[in-house]
C-alpha cells in the first residue's frame, strides 16, 4: 500500500504579521526588551512606507531599494537611513531563513563621515593653561 504525501500549505503572511513573527524570534533569542522596543519602532516606521497588509512574498531587491530611495528623500542624516535600513535588513533576512521569501543582498548605504575640526598647537596651548 502506497502512503499518501502530506502536503503543507502555506499561509501567505502579511508584512505586519511577519514583522511580529521576528519580534517572537526575538524573545526566543532571549534579546533585550531595550532591543525589542527598538524593532517595535523601527517597525512603526516601516509600517509608514510599506503597506502592513502587503504580503511578504511581494519583497524583494527592488522593494528594497525603493525603501532606501524614500528614506534617503525623507531623512537628512545618514546615520539614521542605516539605522532603519539595519533593522530592515536582519527582519528581511529572518524572513529569507524562514522560508518565505528567495534570499537576495542588501546592503547599508556609504556614510560620508563629517570633518572635525581639530585645535591648533597654539589654541591647545591656550586652553591647557
Amino acid at each position: 500500500m502506497k502512503m499518501k504525501k502530506l502536503k503543507m500549505t502555506v499561509s501567505k503572511l502579511t508584512f505586519e504579521e511577519g514583522c511580529n513573527r521576528y519580534l517572537e524570534y526575538c524573545r526566543q533569542r532571549n534579546l533585550r526588551d531595550g532591543t525589542i522596543r527598538h524593532y517595535k519602532q523601527s517597525f512603526d516606521y516601516f509600517f509608514k512606507y510599506f503597506d502592513r497588509d502587503m504580503l511578504i512574498e511581494d519583497i524583494d531587491s527592488n522593494t528594497y531599494k525603493d525603501y532606501v530611495l524614500h528614506l534617503k528623500s525623507t531623512l537628512d542624516n545618514d546615520i539614521s537611513i542605516n539605522s532603519y535600513l539595519r533593522d530592515l535588513i536582519t527582519t528581511i533576512h529572518f524572513f529569507m531563513e524562514e522560508g518565505y521569501i528567495p534570499h537576495f543582498k542588501m546592503k547599508a548605504i556609504k556614510v560620508d563621515k563629517s570633518h572635525i575640526e581639530t585645535y591648533s598647537d597654539s589654541e591647545l596651548k591656550l586652553f591647557l593653561n
